[in-house]
């Protein structure tokens, strides 16, 4: 398996790893011409993509005039451990008012970032060109399944087709009508699904675009970067119905996975955003204090506020995937080696934290790294967790758990709540039994 780390040497052998910082501002700017006219230039370039990608900066995706392209640093997520570090490329670099101490610039993924430092002028006819003659990693190949990691789609010599769009709205018109042969020359259009997004690339241009930006805030979420993260997904919230809207106005179909779903979604992986949303929110309002384990269990001698407050802290757990495909080892967590410690007196909290409570964890499963696929899991996944360590038993085939605890909503965790007090009314050699049956 490859980590995050080992890719960045792909890009830069001397680079050696460093924390990204958390970003403290209280807002991303608007670049400063993202809602200047535009005049449409004549160029070679198919007429469904220019109207494409006048409406995704029409809906919000960065618009880099009237900024300095130059060499920058930025901090950069990863969605197996969150973060990725601090990297070095190109980007444009919003102009900033003397007083202000943080700098922002537009990347090749078409966000702005909060910068780490600004260096030299950069060439953007050079780095396209480079671009064009030396690709690393994947080509995307449609609309829909390949997932750019963060590091990767910033990279100024990595091929995307939001670059078109970028070197579109900067009046680099030869080089984005090179780019874009370059990249659909080499696109299949052996499915009709294809075939399709290619004569309107809309909801090629607009998935890349939000796949940004919803990564972005989910390795923020994990690396506890909330300001960045809450941001992140503020922007997304208006601009995906919007998306949703316009794909919709012009044909799309929708995607295999999403045809017989209740609720239909092009971009079905932003189908998790509201959590997101509403867990960062809270987490902006709340007070902050140290974690129990961080202050030692002996600061809690009273053993039901241990308890509660353990419980508290399960908001901060982070469990990296160790594989690909794989699960997060939540029972390995300290937060949750130390409620398991707790006994039995732990059980009645951590049952009324399964059935009631609706924060996120820090901890992100995903199916494949280069799929378009992020859950966030629960809080209350992990207080079963505990439960069924304490009791050392199960309640929930493991096939059917993360419907019972998630698609089932409030209802399912009542069941498999109800189904654990059941068990907990059973005589001693009932439970045995019980424990012969349903073993972990």
């Amino acid at each position: 398996m490859q980590t995050p780390n080992a890719n960045l040497k792909m890009f830069d052998e001397s680079h050696k790893f460093c924390p990204s910082l958390l970003f403290t501002g209280e807002s991303i700017p608007t670049p400063p011409q993202q809602f200047t006219p535009f005049d449409i230039p004549s160029t070679k370039l198919p007429s469904a993509f220019v109207t494409a990608a006048m409406k995704l900066f029409e809906q919000g995706l960065a618009d880099p005039r009237g900024c300095q392209y130059q060499e920058i640093e930025v901090g950069t997520g990863s969605c197996w451990t969150g973060d990725a570090g601090v990297v070095k490329v190109r980007g444009w670099v919003l102009p900033t008012p003397r007083k202000d101490k943080q700098h922002f610039a537009i990347c090749w993924n078409g966000l702005v970032y909060p910068v780490v430092s600004v260096g030299a002028t950069a060439n953007v006819q050079e780095d396209v060109l480079k671009a064009i003659q030396q690709e690393f990693g994947a080509r995307c190949i449609d609309g829909f399944d390949f997932a750019r990691s963060e590091w990767f789609s910033i990279f100024e010599r990595s091929r995307s087709p939001i670059k078109v769009c970028l070197l579109l709205r900067l009046g680099e018109i030869a080089l984005a009508e090179m780019f874009w042969t370059t990249w659909i020359t080499k696109i299949s259009e052996d499915a009709d699904y294809r075939r399709k997004n290619f004569k309107d690339p809309y909801l090629i241009l607009a998935t890349e675009w939000l796949w940004a930006l919803f990564d972005r805030a989910v390795c923020a979420h994990m690396r506890g970067d909330d300001k960045l993260a809450l941001l992140s997904a503020e922007l997304l919230l208006p601009t995906w119905p919007m998306v949703e809207a316009e794909s919709k106005h012009r044909g799309y179909e929708y995607h295999f996975s999403c045809r017989d779903s209740k609720e239909s979604h092009y971009l079905r992986f932003l189908e998790t955003l509201p959590a997101l949303l509403l867990d960062q929110q809270r987490r902006a309002q709340q007070l902050k204090r140290q974690q129990v384990l961080k202050v030692g269990l002996d600061k809690y001698p009273d053993k039901t506020n241990r308890i509660h407050a353990l419980i508290e802290d399960l908001e901060e757990v982070f469990v990296r995937q160790m594989g690909q495909p794989d699960y997060p080892y939540l029972r390995g967590h300290p937060i949750v080696q130390a409620l398991i410690a707790e006994g039995v007196e732990a059980v009645e909290p951590l049952l009324a934290c399964l059935e009631n409570d609706t924060r996120l964890t820090r901890t992100v499963y995903f199916f494949r790294d280069f799929s378009r696929h992020r859950k966030l899991l629960s809080v209350h996944e992990v207080a079963y967790i505990a439960l069924t360590n304490i009791l050392k038993t199960s309640f929930c085939e493991k096939f059917e758990l993360t419907d019972r605890l998630y698609s089932q909503g409030t209802e399912g965790r009542q069941e498999i709540a109800a189904k654990i007090r059941e068990y907990l009314r059973l005589n001693p050699i009932r439970k045995i039994f019980y424990k012969l049956r349903h073993r972990l």
